[in-house]
C-alpha cells in the first residue's frame, strides 16, 4: 500500500464532557485587561468530527504562541456523554505545527488527517485511543506549494508543500477519495494572453493559468490509488469539497461545477456549470439526488438528469453547512449576528434548533442527525465545544481557553444604524466604563464587510484590531457592517456615510468625543477605509490593512490623492507594491503616512509575532493621533 515506516507521535487526548468553569467561579477570580498577546493567543476550534457510532468526537485545536512564532495543532478525541474528568492517552510532544482535514474512519478505531509530518501534506492515520501516526499511503504526483502570497491559490493559508488537498471516506470504508494539485501550466515564449480568467493573484504569483486539482480513489482492498478526473481548482481554498453518497456509490465534487462521478463504471454528470463552491451541498438518504441551496430553500437535483425536486425551505441567512437523514434535514444557518443550527422535516420550514444569541459555528451531527459537536462563543466569550442535542439544549463541554478567564472582558452590544439613504446596517459597540457619563471617549470604527458578527474578535473582521483591547484602553469601538442594498453592491459612499452614523449616534449619545474618531480595516475594509479618509470629515486618522489595491473604490480612481487624514497601511509584499505610490504621495503631499511591509505573510496574518506586531502598530498609531 505504499506506506512506510517512518511514525510519529500525535497528540489525541480524551476529553470529556461535562462540568466547566462557571460564571460564578469566573468572577470570583482577579481580573485584568485583555493585552494583545491574549488576542494573538487566543485557541482555536479548526475542525471537528463526530465518530460513526455517535459517542465520540474529534476536534483540531490550534494553539499559537508569540515565543515560538508558530501555530501548534493537536488533536482532541472527546466524549459525547456527560462526565467531569479530562483524560490524557498519547503525549503531547509530537503535536504537528498544522492538521487540516480531519476524519473518523468508518470502522471508527482511528482518525485519519493531512499534515506535513515528512515535510509535504499527505494523509496521516492515528489510532483514536491515541499512539504513533502513520502515513496512510503514497500520493501520486509531486508535492506543489500552496498558500501564501506567492504560491499556488490560497492567500489567506500559509505556504506550504502539498501532495494532497483534502480527502473523504466512502461510508463502507472501501475507499478513500482525495484531491491533489497539479503544477500550473506553463508559458510560452510567445507570451501568455490576458483573458476574463487571469487574476491580480496569478499574475503576481506566476500562475498564469487556472490551478487545476486531480480527483483520486484509494482502494483499501489493494492499495492502489488511481486518478478520476481532473477539475479547475475554483474559489475555495483548498480546491473543491468532496461529498459521498450513503450508499458509497457516488462522489459529488463542488469546484467551479457542481459534478457527481459513478464509482463503479466512472462515468461523470454534470449538474450546474456555473458552480459558486461556497454553496453547501449534501445527499438524500436513498442516494438519488444531491442536496444544494437555491436562494432560500433546499433542492434535490436528480443525478440521473430527471429533474429537481425541493427538499425544505429556509429562512433569511447564508447557508453554511446542510444534514440530512430519512426523516430530518439540518442546515446551519448565519443571519449576520449569529450562526445558528435549524431542522425540521423534509417538505417543511426549518425552525431553529439552537438557543438565541448564542453563536454555534463548525458543527458536526452524529449519523443519525440527532446531536451535534460545536464551536460556541459570543463576542465576549472566547471558543469553546459544546454538545447540541435533538430538543436545542446545549451543553457546554471542553474549553481550550479556560485560563484566559481572568481576562477582563466587556460583552458588545447589538446595533442597528441608518445612512443618509435611509439603508440599514449591522454591528455592535462596545463602549467602556465611564463613557458617556459626563465624558466622552476616543472612538474607533473598525470594519470589513458583512462579518460583524458575534464571534471572539474573530480576524476575519477584526483582522489586527483588537476590538477589547482597545476598549480597555478607553476607546469606544464600533464594529460596523456595510448596509445590505437588494439586487446589487452598495455604493463606497453609501458605505461610508454608513460608519459616519454610527459615529454621529454615539456623539449624539455623549459617549464619543467627535474630535477623536479613526477608522480600520483590512481587505475591503482597507478600501472602506481609505475613501472615508478622503470624502469624510469625522473620521481624524485610519488604518488600512493588506488592502486598497486600486480597485474599485480604492486610490486607482483618485481616492488615494484625496486623503486627507493621516493613515497607517499594513501590507503583505504584493499588495505593498500597489499601495507604495499612495504612500509616497501622501508623504509628498505633508500627510501623516506610515507603510509596514510584512513579508512572508498571508492576506490574514499567519505568524503570531506579525499578529502581534501589527496589533501594537495600530494601537500606537491610533494613541499618536486621536490620544
Amino acid at each position: 500500500m505504499g506506506q512506510r515506516t517512518r511514525y510519529v507521535t500525535i497528540a489525541v487526548v480524551a476529553v470529556v464532557l461535562g462540568t466547566v468553569t462557571t460564571a460564578g467561579s469566573v468572577l470570583a477570580q482577579p481580573q485584568r485587561p485583555m493585552d494583545v498577546r491574549d488576542v494573538v493567543e487566543v485557541r482555536q476550534i479548526q475542525d471537528i468530527q463526530v465518530s460513526p457510532d455517535g459517542r465520540q468526537a474529534a476536534a483540531v485545536v490550534a494553539e499559537p504562541s508569540v515565543a515560538a512564532n508558530k501555530v501548534t495543532s493537536r488533536v482532541l478525541v472527546l466524549d459525547m456523554a456527560a462526565s467531569q474528568k479530562v483524560r490524557e492517552v498519547a503525549s503531547l510532544s509530537g503535536a504537528a505545527e498544522r492538521i487540516t482535514d480531519l476524519r473518523w474512519r468508518p470502522d471508527g478505531r482511528s482518525l485519519t488527517y493531512l499534515a506535513p509530518h515528512d515535510g509535504v501534506d499527505e494523509v496521516w492515520t492515528v489510532p483514536a485511543q491515541g499512539g504513533r501516526a502513520q502515513r496512510l499511503f503514497a500520493a501520486p504526483g509531486p508535492a506543489i506549494p500552496v498558500g501564501g502570497a506567492r504560491a499556488l491559490r490560497g492567500g489567506v493559508i500559509p505556504p506550504h508543500q502539498a501532495k494532497v488537498l483534502r480527502h473523504e471516506w466512502s461510508p463502507t470504508g472501501r475507499h478513500l477519495a482525495f484531491t491533489v494539485p497539479l503544477p500550473p501550466g506553463e508559458h510560452t515564449l510567445d507570451g501568455v494572453p490576458v483573458d476574463d480568467r487571469t487574476t491580480l493573484e496569478g499574475i503576481g504569483t506566476g500562475s498564469y493559468y487556472p490551478p487545476r486539482v486531480g480527483v483520486w480513489l484509494w482502494d483499501v482492498t489493494n492499495g492502489r490509488p488511481r486518478a478520476l478526473v481532473e477539475v479547475e481548482m475554483g474559489r475555495a481554498t483548498y480546491g473543491p469539497e468532496l461529498f459521498w453518497s450513503p450508499d458509497g456509490t457516488r462522489l459529488a465534487v463542488s469546484g467551479s461545477s457542481l459534478t457527481v462521478l459513478d464509482i463503479g463504471s466512472g462515468a461523470t454528470r454534470i449538474l450546474d456549470e456555473n458552480w459558486y463552491p461556497a454553496r453547501a451541498v449534501s445527499w438524500t438518504a436513498d442516494s438519488r439526488r444531491v442536496v444544494v441551496s437555491t436562494g432560500q430553500q433546499l433542492t434535490g437535483i436528480a443525478v440521473d438528469g430527471s429533474g429537481s425536486q425541493p427538499l425544505a425551505k429556509l429562512p433569511a441567512g447564508s447557508l453554511t453547512a446542510i444534514w440530512t437523514s430519512p426523516d430530518r434535514v439540518v442546515a446551519a444557518i448565519s443571519d449576520g449576528t449569529n450562526e445558528a443550527v435549524y431542522a425540521g422535516k423534509p417538505g417543511s420550514t426549518l425552525a431553529r434548533m439552537s438557543p438565541e444569541n448564542i453563536d454555534l459555528s463548525g458543527c458536526a451531527f452524529d449519523h443519525s442527525r440527532q446531536d451535534a459537536m460545536c464551536v460556541r462563543q459570543t463576542n465576549s466569550s472566547a471558543p469553546r465545544l459544546a454538545v447540541l442535542r435533538a430538543d436545542g439544549t446545549l451543553r457546554d463541554g471542553y474549553d481550550p481557553n479556560h485560563d484566559m478567564h481572568d481576562r477582563a472582558v466587556q460583552a458588545p452590544v447589538a446595533a442597528t444604524w441608518t445612512n443618509a439613504k435611509g439603508q440599514i446596517a449591522t454591528g455592535y459597540r462596545i463602549v467602556p466604563n465611564g463613557c458617556g457619563d459626563g465624558r466622552r471617549c476616543p472612538a474607533i470604527v473598525i470594519t470589513h464587510g458583512y462579518d460583524a458578527m458575534n464571534k471572539f474578535m474573530w480576524q476575519g473582521h477584526e483582522w489586527d484590531y483588537p476590538s477589547q483591547v482597545f476598549a480597555a484602553k478607553g476607546y469606544v469601538v464600533l464594529l460596523v457592517n456595510e448596509p445590505r442594498v437588494p439586487g446589487g453592491p452598495v455604493d463606497p459612499r453609501d458605505t461610508v456615510s454608513t460608519m459616519e452614523s454610527a459615529v454621529r449616534h454615539a456623539v449624539d449619545r455623549g459617549e464619543v468625543d467627535p474630535g477623536r474618531v479613526g477608522i480600520a480595516g483590512y481587505s475591503r475594509g482597507a478600501q472602506i477605509t481609505q475613501r472615508a479618509l478622503a470624502i469624510s470629515t469625522v473620521f481624524k486618522a485610519g488604518s488600512s490593512g493588506d488592502g486598497g489595491d486600486g480597485g474599485p473604490g480604492g486610490p486607482g480612481d483618485g481616492v488615494g490623492d484625496a486623503i486627507k487624514a493621516p493613515l497607517l497601511a499594513q501590507t503583505t509584499e504584493a499588495v505593498g507594491m500597489l499601495l507604495f505610490p499612495v504612500f509616497k504621495r501622501l508623504r509628498a503631499r505633508g500627510i501623516p503616512a506610515e507603510m509596514v511591509l510584512f513579508p512572508d505573510e498571508t492576506h490574514i496574518f499567519h505568524q503570531p509575532r506579525h499578529r502581534e506586531a501589527a496589533m501594537r502598530q495600530n494601537l500606537d498609531w491610533f494613541g499618536r493621533h486621536l490620544g
